[in-house]
């Protein structure tokens, strides 16, 4: 028990420090991203308060990955392990002593994907509705309005109908070139898409396009519809990852079952990159504890890129939910496995007789 509490104390220690790290630089990155969207500070933080559970459950994982790695590499750079080694534990032993964290941290991951962030969505697309509710309330007034910190600007000059008829309508907007579209026309209405896109639909009006103050184009047009300002926030639909595991089964999509088997994979994965670590952190005592460093960041990329592709395939209907969630866990389970095996051999590949 004392071998087992040393080895559990320096895996905690350096999972909660890989953990933390990688969840602050993707908090960091949320807030930028998420204030970009939204023009609101508060929306900002609401919703990275929100996702922030989810790419826990997302980041959980690969700290513990990579804190089975350096904490079981340090033993070995120091030549602790060579003495355990010698004093007759084995590679099978060193897994048992893992399979409590691994518990541990599997039962959290599932907790988090299965519970938590479903719940969580559900608030995040409740604001989202209310944003939006909020955010159409400020076309209805008549004058300037600016959108997109001042990219798009559209004057209105009489307001009617709840704000959704508009009447004497001049919108600028400001094209990917650095060239400006000038829009002109009597009669205008105002919608969202389902992603929370606003748009400006403008009738029988005229159309000029300016390139470095000269207008180079002009066009007349019955009908014409102009994005003004874009929200593409993240959930802000009650899409299938509002809906809980069992409302999943019942869906049964095909975007419903890569959801149910996504919340899945991912506890799954703290194992199968835990089997994965064992035998990696074997390195030696020059080596360093980052020796094997590179190779693992490559095993880590490709698992999940692995569960990336299959999820695509289940969600486009190419792959049963069955095959996807079993198939990366299990070939790659086994092929940990095989090299801890190696390893307990002494670099041999003999089964005993």
């Amino acid at each position: 028990m004392i071998l087992a509490r040393y080895l559990w104390r320096e895996l905690g220690n350096v999972a909660l420090a890989t953990t933390i790290v990688l969840l602050l630089i993707l908090v960091s990155i949320m807030l930028v991203r998420y204030l970009h969207i939204a023009d609101s500070f508060m929306i900002a933080i609401k919703i990275s308060a929100l996702r922030l559970p989810y790419y826990l459950g997302m980041l959980m994982p690969v700290g513990f990955f990579f804190a089975v790695l350096l904490a079981l590499g340090r033993f070995f750079a120091e030549s602790e392990m060579v003495i355990l080694f010698s004093s007759g534990m084995s590679w099978w032993h060193l897994v048992r002593l893992l399979l409590l964290p691994m518990g541990v941290v599997m039962a959290i991951v599932g907790l988090i994907t299965t519970f938590v962030s479903p719940a969580l969505e559900r608030v995040q697309a409740d604001i989202m509705q209310q944003y939006r509710q909020q955010a159409a309330s400020a076309i209805v007034q008549p004058g300037l309005i600016r959108f997109n910190h001042g990219q798009n600007v559209v004057f209105l000059k009489n307001v009617t109908a709840g704000g959704q008829e508009i009447s004497e309508v001049e919108a600028i907007l400001r094209n990917d070139d650095g060239s400006e579209s000038i829009y002109v026309a009597p009669r205008a209405s105002q919608y969202y898409n389902a992603a929370g896109d606003r748009y400006i639909r403008l009738f029988a009006g005229q159309r000029y396009d300016v390139k470095d103050g000269v207008v180079s184009a002009s066009i007349r047009f019955k009908e014409y519809t102009a994005l003004v300002q874009k929200h593409g926030i993240i959930g802000t639909d009650r899409d299938v990852g509002t809906l809980s595991m069992r409302k999943l089964l019942v869906n049964g999509s095909s975007e419903a079952l890569a959801e149910f088997e996504w919340r899945i994979a991912i506890p799954l994965a703290v194992l199968v990159l835990g089997l994965l670590a064992i035998p990696l952190s074997n390195v030696g005592p020059r080596q360093g504890r980052y020796g094997r460093l590179f190779p693992a960041v490559l095993v880590f990329a490709v698992y999940f890129n692995i569960l990336a592709i299959i999820r695509n395939e289940v969600e486009s209907g190419d792959l049963s939910m069955g095959l996807g969630l079993f198939a990366a866990p299990l070939i790659f389970s086994v092929v940990g496995l095989l090299f801890i095996h190696y390893r307990n051999q002494g670099g041999r590949w003999r089964m005993k007789s």
